[in-house]
């Protein structure tokens, strides 16, 4: 009878480690005690594994080369063919049209060679399948795929693959031939900080271009890495590259490639493996953070983290052993770095980093705060130093002191819902920290997902630029320092790997970069306030822009929504909107608009489109609307409770529908908005308006078109004094000032003495203006529950002498007034479609204000 063929073994974890035992067992045995040992320890009371032996015995007889050992059978037998049976040199052989000139060295499934191309005369590397394994199937089916792995990839970084052939029974590989050292060729001990980075950064954005495309390396290590002469990294060899599904890489898998590795099996390089890798474990693109892990710390140290006598020791160091901290063999390196390769390190998955555009993320801030300038762009080129935020000249702006602060509450708002109780979620006690210090204004404030980055706009060089910065403090780095036009207003993508923003670059647009500023683009050409969808695949805006909500326009600004892939644009609401806001879980918008009437209000409408819901409705001017992480809550800014805070109201984010009072959140703020949280709710991080405004008077030659004398100081003090107006004879200024907590109206001389406060109340008193005759000031109010029109006189005091409304619209609103020069009647705009004509002298016609014609305008 035929004996029945032996199955091999699968190499399962337990059998691995035996065979690891039993290799280091024979290694303190003398050559000639070796068979003897075995003998025993694979014969018929060890079950009589030939098989086993048969591994042991490779091991033995090639273990001066075991750092490269691959701990599949099938490698075993393929490396103890090449050993007994040398292929020929085949130096000056020629395949199709490419001559073999040298060898380069060998990777995942074959021998590299430098070869000239002669139909386009150059060098090229040239991979070639030996011919032990093509008897394979399996080893033949595998080299393809890797071809089709790394030819699905187009990335700066990634091999460039020219060809893929057959010919004579050969099968080859053509790639781009890369000039420069090997990762390994330059681990002669540790390298400096700058180099480190400049490749890691370089070498992430490779591993984030293949997860993207569903492909996991799995052979990470320093001779899969090339750096050429010019600082640009290579990754190289997916000899070992597994296509995975969207589910495990959040990226489509390229059509007509394959899986084909199966669970159970160990391949890698030990040294550089994961432990979910050494346990031949399902795989994920995780593994390769954590390979990229091993050479960053043997980059940094000169050593690998993972080391032992034995491949067994390694593996058994992956598995269940830390490596000592890098710092504690390189003291200077920064502690940021220390804690990235913790991280990389970790033993279970879902505890490293998540994906390699996280990684790059947190290695291009490390590098920008490290003041590397030596790094390799995409392109090879080797960018500039990063110039010094610089000071600016506060000349043309001396009539405001101050400026705008961005400031963070840590600790957290909210109790989110995963509390899972019915009551609302208790407010807590907060700690506030100032972020930034820089001369100028920064605001837009926008926090990373995970609330360490933070990301604004200032003016503080002049134009307005982004910077981004760590919440725990460092040097911002300006993100658009690359153009002269202003960028404002950016936001973090949901993954924290975007930013969109507003510039005024090119015509104007909304632009999406990279979270470090690179990969510029516009998505569309107009629009401000963007804002992403929670998946990250649309992103809301609106037309309209300003810096307060006071000083915003009232042109109609519809809801509108782009696409991040196309640009593709989607009107939502034709109804005046700004500053839109998506809930956590994308039902639906909320924004703020000027209403009919011009009152500022809080709305949500569906991300489809529908009915918009009112939030608010009242004189108070409210703005910015936020969602909470857990979108039980929307924040918004509001001047309800006196000075501009924030508020926030409990609300349905499916129907948009109130759930009960509006909340006050107080902060150590008198004005403060533009607010951004953090994704767990622990951080909020806000806009502090902290600035005075004063007056100025100066002599001007309207002949001449010149300033005649220096400026002259009207007032002086913290308040914030606007909407100045000359009564008739030029010798007094009456204007309106915000300060604590009120908004009243003042008269001072023109030279700055006799200053009497008209109004003092806890109402708000906007733009005053005065009559022809020197004897009213017109001015508007909410005092009334609405804005109207009121006069007071100018020698009524503080107590409001001759105060007395004479507008009675049917709607709130109200814009500041312009009188005839007769003093008989006032041109308003109630913001109803057209201005209106009142009287101020019969107070009983105001009820429903004329309209005016253009006729009438014409006339009047």
């Amino acid at each position: 009878m035929t004996p029945a063929p032996m199955t091999p073994a699968r190499m399962t974890p337990e059998r691995y480690r035996r065979i690891g035992r039993l290799f280091d067992e024979a290694l303190e045995l003398a050559p000639e005690e070796r068979a003897a040992f075995l003998d025993q320890a694979c014969g018929p009371d060890a079950g009589d594994d030939a098989e086993l032996r048969v591994e042991v015995e490779k091991l033995l007889s090639h273990h001066s080369e075991s750092e490269e050992f691959l701990s599949r059978p099938a490698m075993h037998v393929i490396a103890s063919l090449l050993a007994q049976n040398p292929a020929p040199s085949v130096a000056g052989k020629q395949i199709n049209h490419y001559q073999l000139v040298s060898p380069l060295g060998a990777g995942g499934m074959g021998e590299v060679w430098l070869a000239y191309d002669s139909q386009l005369e150059r060098k090229v590397a040239l991979k070639l399948l030996p011919e032990q394994f093509t008897r394979s199937q399996t080893h033949v089916r595998r080299f393809a795929q890797e071809a089709k792995a790394a030819s699905a990839l187009s990335h700066p970084n990634i091999i460039t693959i020219h060809e893929i052939g057959e010919a004579d029974g050969t099968h080859y590989i053509i790639t781009e031939f890369v000039e420069g050292q090997t990762l390994r060729q330059m681990l002669a001990g540790p390298l400096p900080l700058q180099t480190v980075l400049e490749i890691a950064v370089q070498v992430a954005d490779a591993l984030t271009a293949a997860h993207r495309a569903g492909i996991v390396h799995r052979d990470l290590k320093p001779e899969n890495v090339m750096v050429r002469p010019d600082g640009l990294v290579k990754v190289l060899d997916f000899g070992l590259a597994k296509l995975t599904d969207r589910s495990e890489t959040g990226a489509e898998t390229p059509a007509g490639l394959q899986v084909n590795t199966d669970p159970g099996t160990v391949l890698g390089t030990i040294s550089y493996m994961s432990p979910e890798q050494a346990l031949a474990a399902p795989l994920d693109h995780r593994t390769d953070i954590f390979s990229f892990g091993v050479m960053l710390y043997e980059m940094v140290t000169g050593q690998r983290p993972f080391r032992g006598a034995s491949n067994a020791a390694v593996y058994d160091a992956i598995l269940h052993h830390t490596p000592a901290p890098a710092t504690t063999l390189q003291p200077e390196l920064p502690y940021e770095l220390q804690l990235i390769i913790e991280r990389v390190l970790e033993k279970k998955p879902e505890q490293r980093f998540q994906t390699a555009a996280e990684l790059k993320a947190a290695l291009k801030t490390l590098k920008h705060e490290s003041g590397s300038v030596a790094v390799a762009s995409a392109s090879g080129a080797i960018p500039q130093p990063l110039r010094q935020p610089g000071w600016r000249s506060w000349g043309a702006k001396a009539a405001i002191a101050g400026g705008v602060m961005i400031v963070i509450a840590a600790a957290g708002y909210l109790l989110w819902s995963g509390l899972k109780t019915t009551k609302a979620p208790a407010m807590r006690v907060a700690n506030f920290t100032q972020l930034t210090t820089a001369p100028g204004q920064e605001i837009y404030p926008s926090l990373s997902p995970d609330g360490k980055l933070l990301i604004y706009a200032s003016d503080e060089a002049g134009n307005w630029d982004i910077y981004l910065q760590r919440v725990s403090g460092a040097t911002p780095i300006n993100l658009t320092r690359d153009s002269a036009a202003d960028d404002t207003q950016p936001a973090f993508s949901p993954d924290g790997e975007q930013i969109v923003f507003r510039s005024d670059r090119e015509g104007g647009g909304i632009f999406v970069m990279g979270a470090t500023g690179e990969n510029v683009r516009r998505l569309v050409d107009r629009g401000h306030n963007p804002a992403w969808s929670p998946d990250g695949q649309e992103i809301a805006f609106s037309k309209s822009t300003f810096t307060r909500p006071s000083e915003r326009g009232t042109y109609p600004s519809p809801l509108l929504v782009a696409r991040v892939a196309t640009g593709e644009i989607r009107q939502l609401t034709p109804t005046d909107t700004s500053q839109p806001n998506w809930s956590p879980h994308g039902y639906r918008i909320a924004y703020w608009g000027i209403q009919r009437g011009g009152q500022r209000d809080i709305w949500t409408v569906g991300a489809r489109g529908g009915e918009p819901v009112a939030v608010t409705n009242d004189p108070g001017l409210d703005w910015n609307p936020t969602w909470s992480p857990d979108g039980r809550y929307l924040y918004f800014a509001s001047d309800r409770g006196g000075s501009m805070n924030l508020w926030r109201a409990p609300i349905d984010e499916q129907s948009g529908k109130l759930l009960g009072e509006l909340e006050p959140v107080t902060i150590p703020a008198t004005y403060s908005g533009y607010i951004s949280f953090s994704r767990d709710g622990r951080h909020l991080a806000y806009a502090r308006f902290a600035h005075q405004i004063n007056l100025q008077q100066v002599s001007f030659d309207p002949v001449k078109a010149r300033i005649e004398a220096p400026p002259v100081w009207i007032t002086q003090g913290s308040r914030i004094a606007t909407d100045p107006d000359f009564s008739p004879d030029s010798e007094w200024v009456v204007f309106g000032a915000t300060g604590d907590k009120q908004e009243d109206l003042f008269i001072v001389r023109r030279d700055g003495t006799g200053l009497r406060q008209l109004t003092n109340d806890k109402y708000k008193d906007r733009a005053p203006r005065w009559s022809p005759d020197g004897q009213q000031i017109v001015f508007f109010s909410d005092r009334s529950g609405r804005y109207e029109y009121w006069m007071i006189e100018p020698d009524g005091g503080p107590n409001g002498g001759g105060l007395r409304q004479f507008s009675h619209t049917s709607g709130p609103g109200a814009q500041a007034p312009l009188w005839s020069p007769d003093g008989l009647r006032l041109l308003c705009n109630m913001q109803q479609g057209s201005p209106s004509l009142l009287t101020p002298t019969n107070p009983g016609h105001n009820k429903r204000p004329r309209l005016c014609r253009r006729q009438a305008l014409r006339q009047g």
